[in-house]
């Protein structure tokens, strides 16, 4: 563990090579940054994949990807297809 003067971080020694897997301070972060991890600020709260924002939500609403968003008022969005299931 590292701490300095914005963050604590857990670092984990894999085969010589250091990897951040989490981070805490104004932008905290779980998991490896160049995978699939979170990122939380004070505004949003992110799934990514590396640089991939896989979900993000935040004051406006949540968004999936550039095909879904729900708004803070409810209004969904749909990119492609909406398929609903037979219930039979």
């Amino acid at each position: 563990m590292v701490l300095d003067n914005d963050s604590l971080d857990l670092i984990v020694d894999v085969g010589g090579t250091d990897t951040t897997h989490a981070s805490f301070g104004a932008t905290t972060t779980i998991g490896p940054t160049a995978t699939e991890h979170v990122e939380i600020t004070s505004t949003t709260l992110k799934l990514k994949d590396g640089s991939t924002v896989r979900l993000n939500m935040d004051s406006s609403g949540i968004a999936m990807g550039n095909q879904f968003s729900v708004d803070s008022s409810g209004n969904a969005t749909f990119g492609g297809n909406l398929i609903i299931p037979d219930k039979a």
